[in-house]
């Protein structure tokens, strides 16, 4: 089983700025905004409880089920964030592939307008000519 399946198993909670949410709904928050309600600060929260929980004894070994929680609320939270990251990523470099090949494009027109202006006067008229054929 997944971690996505075990978080809607378990009906997994996050708890935000704004009060609980599900893990649908933590799939759609943010990566970052200014009212503190995105993944960066979810994942720093869930990391801080993590580690309170994490003070180890030397003497006893306890399994605490708070910890498993968090631990599989932090990597869900991690996943989605590189997920949205390396999407990101990908519309970017689509995007700058596209300019690319628009100014290439551009560039190419204005070749062959520089082209067309080194005619003569009676070559322009011939091709004028052609096109009326």
């Amino acid at each position: 089983m997944n971690n996505f399946e075990k978080a809607i198993r378990t009906k997994l909670r996050f708890q935000t700025v704004k009060g609980e949410i599900t893990t649908e709904q933590m799939l759609v928050m943010p990566l970052q905004s200014a009212k503190g309600f995105d993944l960066d600060s979810l994942a720093k929260q869930v990391n801080r409880e993590l580690k309170a929980l994490t003070e180890e004894s030397f003497v006893t070994v306890s399994t605490n089920p708070a910890k498993a929680s968090l631990e599989l609320q932090l990597e869900l939270i991690k996943t989605v964030i590189a997920e949205r990251i390396e999407a990101a990523d990908k519309r970017k470099k689509e995007a700058d592939v596209a300019a690319e090949r628009q100014r290439l494009m551009d560039i190419l027109h204005q070749k062959k307008d520089q082209e067309l202006t080194q005619l003569s006067p009676e070559e322009i008229q011939q091709r004028i000519d052609d096109l009326g054929k």
